[in-house]
């Protein structure tokens, strides 16, 4: 076996595993045993290195995160996998934290900025896509960040650096506010840093909703509508007349719950054949930043939906789920699982509902 199949053969070893239902605890002394703090976290990742020992100070800085910053789960996982990936760097390439010679671009962390560069050009050998700009600037800063992290807490100290890592920077970044002014802020930045891809030039037929969005046009409407027609599939055909016809996020659609359907049959009709609810801002159904806001059903539509969770197909994924029969999810995969994670479902399986 040669040197590039060892390598790929100790990469595949590296990996970052999740722990699902995570609750925090402490050890009582006293009482011998571990005691649970009542935090928790949906999905916990551990980030394994290639002998299968987990990664200490990346568990320490995940935790950090976690308690510390009150991160969710998904940026918890996001941060797992850029540790993940400078690990798999180090030991590909035999290094390790410390690794800070006089010479700055042979430096542990320069050589990772200068491969993650190199990526970003080339596509990796096993058929993955090529790792993109804000990717590569993600992982740096968070590199940046997990040493900051063990430095701050004296992981290791600045006896043990015989260079520094990196070089801390300010710098002032200009902006556009809500209402069309360029406004100025001064930000944290190293010389480690990586430039994000030019946001795109906004036009007038676009939506600025924290991206770039285009509405359909009628002809488009025509062609989607005509394709959901023809599919098998009523999960996606109910979610899709949703968003079309409320204009409601995923993230509402997807936490919609058969409570807030069977409210509303039998609630009053507003603007003629329609009937409306409450999402956010503490609502049973999530919203963009919990951001307060109403969304109005048709009444045909509402009919489609309660026919749908009096199905048997309902019925038998909702006996798989999490609240089985119980103001479930309107909408759940073939295993029972949501398409989105309610904040009502976090703090459920919290307090062991």
């Amino acid at each position: 076996m040669d040197k590039f199949d060892n390598e790929c053969k100790k990469e595949n070893k590296i990996e970052c595993k999740k722990i699902r239902e995570y609750r925090s605890t402490e050890y009582d002394v006293e009482r011998n045993e571990h005691i649970e703090t009542g935090e928790y976290c949906s999905s916990y990742p551990i980030v394994l290195k290639s002998d299968g020992t987990v990664w200490d100070k990346a568990s320490l800085y995940i935790d950090f995160l976690r308690s510390d910053r009150n991160r969710s789960s998904a940026l918890l996982r996001t941060a797992g996998n850029d540790l993940l990936d400078f690990l798999r760097f180090m030991e590909a390439n035999n290094l390790n934290m410390l690794h800070l010679p006089i010479k700055k671009a042979q430096r542990v962390t320069f050589r990772y900025r200068h491969d993650l560069l190199e990526r970003e050009k080339e596509f990796k050998l096993n058929g993955h896509k090529k790792i993109g700009r804000n990717t590569i600037s993600q992982r740096i800063n968070r590199i940046v960040d997990f040493y900051e992290f063990c430095i701050e807490n004296k992981i290791f100290t600045f006896t043990e650096l015989d260079n520094r890592p990196y070089t801390l920077l300010k710098k002032r970044i200009y902006f556009e506010d809500e209402k069309g002014f360029t406004q100025k802020k001064v930000v944290r930045s190293s010389d480690l840093s990586i430039p994000r891809a030019p946001r795109a030039i906004q036009t007038s037929d676009s939506i600025k909703d924290g991206r770039k969005l285009h509405p359909l046009t009628e002809q488009e409407q025509s062609i989607f509508i005509s394709y959901l027609k023809a599919s098998n599939n009523r999960v996606l055909q109910l979610i899709c007349l949703i968003a079309l016809t409320t204009g409601a996020r995923i993230q509402s659609i997807c936490t919609l719950r058969v409570n807030d359907i069977k409210n509303m049959m039998i609630s009053k009709k507003v603007k003629g054949s329609f009937k409306k609810i409450e999402i956010g801002g503490g609502e049973s159904i999530d919203n963009k930043n919990d951001k307060k806001y109403i969304i109005f059903f048709h009444t045909e539509l509402l009919e489609m939906l309660n026919n749908y969770i009096n199905s048997e197909e309902w019925k038998e994924r909702s006996t798989q789920s999490y609240y089985k029969n119980k103001n479930n999810y309107v909408f759940l995969t073939k295993f029972g699982e949501p398409f989105y994670t309610s904040r009502k479902e976090l703090e459920d399986r919290k307090n062991r509902l």
